[in-house]
Formats: C-alpha cells, sequence, structure tokens
C-alpha cells in the first residue's frame, strides 16, 4: 500500500488501531479456569415473545459442568464457549448471565427477548464432569407459556447439540430434540 502523505500515514494507523481495540474487546477473559457469562443487552424491533434457556448441575455442583450457546434462525450467536475463551454477543435483545439458584449454586442463562419464530442451535459444552438440568422457556406475544426439560451427564470436551422449534404467535409453541451432531 502506498500512502501519499504522513497525514494519510496517520489515518491509516489510527484505522488499524482501532480495529485491532474492537477485536480485543470481542470476548471474554476466563477466571481461574471458568469463564465469566458476561451481561449484555442489543435492541431489535419487537417480533413479540421471549425464549429462556438455562443451564445448572443436577447432582449438586456450585456451578453447571457446561456452557451455552445459542444459534438464532438467522445463525447468530449468543453464549459463552469456554474451549475458545470467547463470548458470543451477536442476537439482538439476548443475554447470558450467571443466576443464583441458592447459596451454593448458580446456574447460566440465556434469555432472547423479542425471540423471532424459527429453528435455534443450542450447544452445551462440557468444562467438567456432571449433570446437568437444561430448562427450556417459550413465551408468544400473549404470554402463554410452554416448557421442555432435559437432564443429561456431560464430560469436558464433550458437546452436546439441541435443535429448538420455537414460535412466538398463537400460543407458544417450543419443541427441542438432541441430535447426534459431531463437532
Amino acid at each position: 500500500m502506498r500512502l501519499s502523505s504522513p497525514k494519510s500515514a496517520l489515518m491509516t494507523a489510527g484505522l488499524v488501531l482501532l480495529v485491532l481495540l474492537i477485536g480485543i474487546g470481542a470476548g471474554t477473559a476466563a477466571q481461574a479456569g471458568r469463564v465469566t457469562p458476561a451481561q449484555y443487552s442489543q435492541e431489535e424491533p419487537g417480533s413479540g415473545g421471549s425464549l429462556q434457556i438455562s443451564i445448572q448441575s443436577d447432582d449438586g455442583a456450585q456451578y453447571p459442568p457446561g456452557d451455552l450457546v445459542l444459534s438464532d434462525p438467522y445463525a447468530r450467536m449468543t453464549g459463552s464457549d469456554s474451549r475458545a475463551n470467547y463470548t458470543y454477543q451477536e442476537i439482538p435483545g439476548a443475554t447470558y448471565s450467571a443466576a443464583t439458584i441458592s447459596s451454593q449454586q448458580q446456574a447460566f442463562r440465556l434469555y432472547v427477548d423479542n425471540a423471532a419464530s424459527g429453528t435455534y442451535s443450542l450447544r452445551v459444552i462440557g468444562v467438567d464432569y456432571g449433570r446437568y438440568v437444561l430448562l427450556m422457556d417459550g413465551y408468544d406475544q400473549a404470554g402463554n407459556h410452554a416448557k421442555v426439560r432435559f437432564t443429561a451427564l456431560l464430560q469436558p470436551g464433550e458437546v452436546h447439540h439441541y435443535v429448538i422449534q420455537y414460535s412466538n404467535q398463537g400460543g407458544a409453541s417450543l419443541r427441542a430434540r438432541r441430535t447426534q451432531a459431531a463437532e
């Protein structure tokens, strides 16, 4: 690349620095071997309804044995992947956070406000050994509710895949199944 003046060189260097700073801020760092879910929110015009997915230990451990990464019908992702030391925050109106269940137990929760109807993909990514409870709640525009629950055993590095069919209209509709996708 040929620069015509010192001023254009300075502008190019500033742009490169800005791109680097944006890239550095995209992920979150692990703390003591565990990614702490970041809280964030993005706005999108309302389509109504919401989708909530949470994971917690089913055997009394303080933390769930897995992270959650959700892909929406438009292939945008929200959640945390400790293996890659990365937190995704692409789905508008979505939050990923830790929730206190009791003084001795926490859950991780994905919440999508104004969730679009369609097919979602969920990955439960193993970070520890243990049994988990996965709860999925879908609400339509009128507040009607549908619920799905799974329990499974997970180990570090293992990834469980779920396909979720969600509708936010005419009585909440939520169907989910675990698939055998390889990763």
